[in-house]
């Protein structure tokens, strides 16, 4: 009988780990594909628009989320100087990996000069 449960246990645990692992994961470029490191990348409840995580890009432009619990979401990507980029909003299980599609901030915007007083 212990062996029995010390089975079913370890079998429960090893399931629940084994989900854990898995993540939400993406890209984002400009609209021309010129990467871009640090922008702030937000995974927001598509329910309530409230921010669940949030991270900031490597030098490849990628970002990801792990251990995201299974929701509806979409993800929200901006940079000083640039429009936001949004993606389509996720129904994540949560049991696999989950790779969104690339998502493009809009043009830079140029200010003309600063005057400091």
């Amino acid at each position: 009988m212990k062996k029995l449960c010390f089975v079913v246990l370890t079998a429960l645990l090893s399931l629940q780990n084994t989900q854990a692992q898995s993540k939400i994961f993406g890209k984002i470029h400009s609209t021309d594909n010129t990467t871009f490191e640090f922008v702030n990348v937000l995974l927001m409840n598509a329910l309530d628009t409230t921010l669940v995580k949030g991270t900031i890009t490597d030098s490849l432009g990628q970002y990801e989320f792990d251990n995201v619990n299974p929701g509806s979401y979409f993800i929200k990507g901006s940079m000083v100087g640039f429009g936001n980029g949004v993606s389509d909003v996720i129904d994540y299980h949560g049991q696999y990996d989950l790779e969104i599609s690339t998502i493009s901030l809009t043009g830079g915007v140029e200010l003309s000069e600063v005057v400091v007083k």
